[in-house]
């Protein structure tokens, strides 16, 4: 005999099922939501288990304005479901996927559509568990990110696979790199471009540091990019188990292949332009510190020191550098000594290169100014002081240059007649 408690409940259950969304089925070419609203597959504490767990997905970062009304969780979990997946490759770019999803009808819609791409992994083999727990757990805009997972036949396999569907990426970054500008002006590297793209892959690797996970495999393969308008943004990929190995040892590793990442660069520029040794001087040193570099003790602190490497500055760095910074070094005898030892001109001196007109105009400055003599283009310390002076006083003298009928400035004139020079006084300081 039914009670009238079990009359009440059957009631309740049956006006929330009639009051609950009804499920739309819709086709996307990509995942609903842009890459601030994105699904995801919620993984469980084993990686096996994502082979069970690919229908469940979970709409991250929601708007307190979309379904998650009134709570203040970052994540709601939904029924979504992939219900069919039609794979098409894309030359030089792998494969992507039509999929045709499943979900309640008061989910917000998609804007913009996406082009997910897929990845191919066995969830036996250690390096690709490696690869799922980084893309999975680490949220960042610089570690190439997974969005969904599901056993698919890809290419002309005959068995399934894991398809691990990531967020959209354009193409790798290798591509990229031998049609874009990588010397800034004077080609000088790096260009603006070329640095920021360092600068990413090492925030990439400080976001696995903090979060006690490595690469494994950093090279120029496992790199890729997303062009947004004229947004470049670079993603980590191709990570890879480095078995027993320690996290500290693997994320040494890691530093060591950014060295090589920048070598290969300088190689590129090298290669397509001969006699550009000089203008990689930037590239080539940070590359070889990175390439060697072995301090364990290091590794919490060596982003900062990374870039602050001279290789990162721009105008207003080199001249904080030259009007503050090297005055007060030339106060110290042992910061003159390395000077004199590093920088020789006794075959050839520094004057006679005429810096787009800096040098007659400085000496012009010296004598009416100071009522000093002509500056020794055999002496280092007068070159120091020479450069140091020009960028002081460049609003005084900037009417005197100018390179190929054009006018100049202090900072264009030192970085063509002596794009080393930075370099070489920021390392007899360190």
């Amino acid at each position: 005999m039914v009670t009238e408690g079990e009359k009440g409940r059957e009631l309740g259950r049956r006006r929330r099922r009639l009051q609950a969304p009804r499920s739309r089925r819709l086709v996307h070419w990509g995942f609903a939501g842009s890459l601030d609203r994105r699904l995801r597959v919620p993984l469980h504490e084993s990686v096996s288990a994502l082979c069970v767990c690919t229908e469940l997905l979970v709409l991250s970062h929601m708007d307190k304005s979309d379904l998650n009304k009134g709570g203040n969780k970052d994540e709601t979990v939904l029924p979504v479901q992939i219900t069919r997946v039609d794979v098409k490759e894309v030359k030089n770019s792998g494969y992507m996927a039509r999929l045709t999803l499943k979900k309640p009808s008061n989910m917000p819609p998609s804007s913009p559509s996406l082009d997910p791409r897929i990845i191919g992994l066995d969830v036996g083999n250690p390096d690709d568990n490696h690869y799922i727990m980084v893309m999975q757990n680490i949220n960042h805009k610089n570690i190439l990110h997974m969005e969904a997972v599901k056993p698919l036949i890809i290419g002309e396999a005959k068995t399934p696979t894991l398809a691990v569907f990531v967020e959209p990426y354009t193409a790798h970054l290798a591509a990229l790199l031998h049609t874009m500008k990588l010397g800034g002006k004077y080609n000088v590297l790096p260009s603006a471009d070329l640095a920021d793209i360092v600068r990413q892959i090492v925030e990439g690797w400080e976001e696995l540091r903090v979060n006690g996970m490595y690469h494994g495999d950093m090279c120029l393969q496992n790199l890729y990019y997303c062009r947004t308008n004229e947004t470049i943004v670079v993603k980590l990929a191709g990570f890879k188990s480095k078995g027993s190995v320690s996290t500290e040892a693997a994320l040494l590793k890691d530093l060591n292949g950014i060295g090589r990442i920048l070598k290969s660069i300088s190689s590129l520029v090298k290669e397509n332009t001969p006699g550009q040794e000089p203008r990689c001087i930037l590239i080539d040193n940070l590359a070889m510190n990175l390439e060697h570099f072995v301090d364990f003790a290091q590794l919490g602190t060596i982003k900062d020191k990374i870039l602050d490497h001279v290789f990162f500055w721009f105008l207003e760095r080199r001249r904080k550098f030259f009007t503050y910074e090297i005055p007060k070094a030339l106060e110290d005898d042992a910061f003159c000594d390395k000077v004199r030892h590093r920088l020789r001109y006794d075959r050839v001196p520094w004057d006679t290169k005429q810096h787009h007109g800096l040098v007659l105009s400085m000496n012009k400055y010296r004598r009416k100014k100071r009522n000093l003599p002509a500056y020794v283009g055999t002496d280092a310390i007068h070159n120091v002081h020479f450069v140091s002076g020009a960028y002081t006083h460049e609003e005084e003298i900037l009417c005197d240059l100018s390179f190929n009928g054009m006018p100049s400035t202090v900072d264009d004139a030192v970085l063509y007649d002596q794009p080393t020079l930075c370099l070489d006084l920021y390392e007899c300081i360190m």
